[in-house]
């Protein structure tokens, strides 16, 4: 860390460290034999308050999940509401809003759960837990269970799960799409419960747009027509929610509905800048960095030659200076050394195989053979192509003046083309929710529909 620049020095390059600074000085503090009032290396310190002012060895880390690491490793950052929007992650968002959503959809049958009737139990696994535990593209764990003392446990999902809930229920209240699983599965348990319903229908377009607005949001290349889309679906979840329970919203929904737009249109992607983009390229950063110092650790200067005074120190570096490589060289041998010792396994076991006379010449032994199978094979192809083409043209129907009027390779060729053409399904509001799967099958559907009344 670098402080203040001295007072009256004009070169912008010069700056004195944060201990010379007059306020840490008055504190009477020693930098050679500093022992801090509190340490920030203990665990909990930031929870710890202080009997008395003293200096505090910084950074101060909190817990991973504490809403107040910004303030906690920086003091409060006051300036263009930064600090709000330094925690933000469209992955983190989607998990801890639908955490919300679930929690007070399943409200009612939580509690009949926690009562601890054996049939009510029973008749939650058996409609809820088990159905989207087993389902194949759900695969959820138990949204229901509770602990060793018989307290409900809280309801968490992970990444897989909540791209799993996305996909399922982005059809919740599309008309003609078959509906939510997970929405279908809360609507038998409640009733198997004897429960009211009446508020399912309003749960399924709330998490509907959710949902969309998800999908929208986790794109990595979005389009313009994605980010539009995320601000007007999450708009509609934000306040349809809010009609649902007015105290429903958390503190991620208010970010989705206020900061995350603003972040999708500055930034272009919100999975470039969620926590999985800033580890990925914070580690690649780090890679680079800690290859790239340009031998600033170099070591301390030979005790002999500092005895002999600044001149000869002045020549030791400048001798020194002139042996460091250039970066780019110094930054790919780096490189070079790390991928050696990453593959020194592999390197190992090839000179083994090679010594002991069981490798195998790759380019010699099977590009060769491959790429003279790739040649015949075009060879055979459009040869029988044209053959047949010839064929057919001989034995098909001719006039009176003996010339071909129908040839079978065409027809055949037109029933396939006709049997592929578009179909009405394709150009309908629903086909864009619809999963691959539904999409095949009503495609084969209505393909062969076509092709029997056009017999």
């Amino acid at each position: 860390m670098l402080g203040l620049m001295e007072s009256g020095d004009t070169r912008c390059d010069v700056a004195k460290p944060p201990y010379n600074e007059a306020a840490i000085r008055t504190g009477k503090y020693d930098h050679e034999h500093f022992v801090p009032g509190m340490n920030g290396d203990l665990p909990n310190i930031d929870i710890k308050p202080a009997t008395k002012a003293v200096l505090v060895r910084v950074p101060v880390l909190p817990l991973h999940y504490d809403r107040e690491l910004a303030q906690a490793t920086w003091d409060r950052v006051k300036d263009g509401k930064l600090e709000e929007k330094l925690g933000l992650c469209i992955m983190h968002c989607a998990m801890r809003s639908i955490e919300s959503c679930l929690k007070r959809l399943l409200v009612t049958i939580l509690e009949k759960f926690k009562a601890a009737k054996a049939s009510d139990q029973a008749k939650v696994d058996m409609h809820l837990n088990k159905v989207l535990s087993g389902h194949p593209e759900l695969k959820l764990r138990r949204l229901v269970s509770v602990n060793e003392k018989g307290e409900l446990n809280d309801i968490d999902v992970s990444g897989n799960e909540v791209k799993a809930l996305m996909r399922d229920l982005a059809r919740a209240g599309v008309a003609g799409v078959g509906g939510s699983v997970l929405m279908g599965a809360v609507r038998m348990t409640r009733g198997a419960l004897g429960l009211g319903v009446d508020d399912l229908d309003a749960w399924a377009g709330c998490l509907g747009h959710w949902a969309r607005a998800m999908e929208a949001g986790y794109l990595l290349r979005p389009t313009q027509a994605d980010r539009d889309s995320f601000r007007a679906e999450v708009r509609w979840y934000v306040m349809k929610k809010v009609l649902i329970n007015d105290e429903a919203l958390v503190w991620y929904d208010w970010q989705m509905f206020s900061i995350f737009p603003l972040l999708f249109d500055s930034f272009g992607s919100l999975r470039l800048i969620c926590q999985e983009g800033m580890e990925a390229q914070q580690r690649l950063n780090n890679d680079l960095q800690r290859r790239s110092n340009h031998h600033s650790n170099s070591g301390r200067i030979p005790n002999a030659v500092k005895a002999k005074g600044v001149g000869a120190i002045a020549a030791y570096l400048k001798e020194r200076a002139s042996r460091v490589k250039a970066p780019a060289r110094w930054l790919w041998e780096q490189m070079l050394l790390s991928f050696m010792a990453a593959f020194q396994g592999p390197f190992e076991r090839m000179e083994a195989c090679t010594a002991g006379g069981k490798l195998i010449d790759w380019e010699a032994t099977f590009v060769p053979a491959w790429q003279s199978f790739a040649k015949v094979s075009r060879l055979r192809i459009y040869m029988g192509y044209n053959t047949r083409l010839a064929l057919d043209e001989r034995a098909s129907e001719r006039d009176s003046e003996g010339k071909a009027t129908r040839s079978r390779h065409r027809e055949l060729l037109r029933a396939y083309h006709a049997y592929y053409a578009p179909c009405e399904c394709e150009e309908e509001a629903v086909w864009s929710a619809l999963r691959p799967q539904e999409r095949v099958k009503l495609l084969k559907k209505q393909r062969r529909k076509r092709f029997s009344s056009d017999e």
